[in-house]
Formats: C-alpha cells, structure tokens, sequence
C-alpha cells in the first residue's frame, strides 16, 4: 500500500463534542482532515480540500450484511453546519470551550471548498506536548476542534525569552565602556516599540490577530469576511487594516471591510501604509 502520510489527532478527542455525535461524524470529520493539503498544492492552500456531498456519503458507507448503508443528503448537510456552527464546541477537557467554527466553506465546481480553521495549528507536534513530558490525554487541548488561543505555557516562554534578550543587550550595551550612547533615546525607544509592534502582527496567524483586536472570538460571518478576503487582498493590507480600526477603537469587521476597499480603490498599499501614507 502507497505511504499516504498521517494527520495528527489528539487523544483527548473522545471527550470532544463530535465524539458524542452520530459516528459518520467522526469518519466524515477524519476524512477531511486526511484529505487537507497540508502545504500549499496547485490551487489549494494549507488546510483547503474539495469535497462533495457524495463524495462523504461514499466515505461514510458501512457494510449491513449485504446491504451497504450510508449517511442522507441532510444527515451529511447536518454534519457540515455543525462544523461551520457558531455554538460553543467542547475542546475535550472539562474546564475549557471555544466558541467559534471549525470550518468555513465555500461552493466551487465539483463540491465545496472546505478551509480547515487553524490547521497548521494542531497539525504541528508542538501543539501536543505537555510541560511534564507526559503523554496524558486529559493535560492536552483537543486540537480537532477549533484552536484558536495559543497555549498560554507557550507564550509565557515565548516572553521569558524576549525578556531574557533584552536583558542581555542591556547589560552588553552598559558593559561596553566605549560604545556612544544615542543622544535620542525617545527616537531609541520608539523605534524599538515599533519594532515589537510589527513582530506581533507578523507572529499571529490571520484570525488570531483578529480574535486578539477585537478582545472576544469570531462569529462564522466574521471568519468567511477574513477568509475572503486573502482572496483579494495582500496578508499585510490585511493586517494593517485592523490595526487603523483599533486606533479609531473600531472593533468591527464592516469598519475594516469598508477600509480595505478605499484602500483598494485608491490603489494604496502595504508599503506606502509602513511609510506612513494614509
């Protein structure tokens, strides 16, 4: 048989809420996620896959004796609105729930595109392991649901280590008796904060970016509008937009719709954003 590779799947699974589903659930859900490019394939991005309604009845076929059983059009269409669902989806462990959906689709020839929200996310090994080592089930997140925080261990190491960085350089810049030490340390230290500034913008993916701006989840029309908009405009615009929106306190997604679309119409860009044109 042909290596077809693995997908990674979390133990903590069987305390999800699609484990109490219908069982062709579980195998429609497992399917696409075997079938998700997992890096960038002709037209498909990471994530991305192009399924059909009967291509899932087929995949969720079962054998009766001699009769061969399978899923409904609705029970498949039911399937697909409980990934796309806005409803709270139970992470695996008692103490945590994410709002939000798993997928966002869109109708293409052939079937459906299906994105994969954050699958780059709980496709990585990472996402798997514990503080302790150990390979206990219940101190992982169920990552096959949507994951949309980061793991808080993570970015508490992730902070250590800037201030650990920035530890260093301050002690090297005291330390060296003969360096010059800028006249303009509030230019110093704008430059720096502005630095950190890009850093965050550039370090999270789309939607997570968006989640953190606006202080709470996203709704499923909220992730379609982001998803749409790769589509049309460069990742930085992207970013860059929600960055003007909160400088104006505009936590909403109409406001930075209506401002990529100026930008568009003017032909304004990242690069002249970054210059500091408005």
């Amino acid at each position: 048989m042909a290596n077809k590779g693995y997908i990674l799947l979390a133990r903590a699974i069987e305390d999800s809420e699609i484990w109490s589903k219908p069982p062709y659930y579980l195998k429609a859900w497992i399917h696409i996620l075997c079938k998700a490019a997992f890096k960038p394939y002709g037209n498909l991005k990471t994530g991305e896959c192009i399924v059909s309604t009967e291509e899932l009845q087929e995949v969720c076929s079962y054998k009766a004796g001699r009769r061969t059983e399978k899923p409904s059009t609705k029970q498949i269409r039911d399937f697909m609105d409980f990934l796309r669902s806005d409803e709270g989806h139970n992470e695996g462990n008692n103490e945590s729930h994410t709002n939000g959906a798993m997928i966002v689709t869109m109708k293409v020839k052939g079937g459906m595109l299906v994105k994969v929200l954050n699958y780059e996310r709980y496709q990585t090994s990472e996402s798997y392991e514990s503080n302790n080592g150990s390979n206990n089930g219940s101190q992982m997140k169920v990552t096959t649901e949507v994951v949309r925080k980061s793991d808080e261990g993570t970015n508490q190491i992730k902070e250590a280590l800037k201030a650990l960085k920035s530890l260093e350089t301050l002690e090297d810049h005291l330390s060296n008796k003969t360096s010059c030490t800028t006249p303009f340390p509030d230019v110093e230290e704008q430059l720096r904060i502005q630095e950190q500034e890009r850093a965050n913008i550039y370090n999270s993916s789309l939607f997570d970016l968006y989640e953190q701006g606006f202080g709470r989840p996203l709704s499923q029309r909220e992730i379609q509008t982001i998803y749409q908009w790769t589509e049309e405009y460069e990742d930085q615009l992207i970013r860059y937009a929600l960055r003007e929106a909160l400088t104006y306190n505009k936590q909403s997604i109409d406001y930075v719709d209506r401002t990529l679309l100026k930008w568009k119409q003017r032909g304004f860009t990242a690069e002249q954003y970054e210059k500091g044109e408005r």
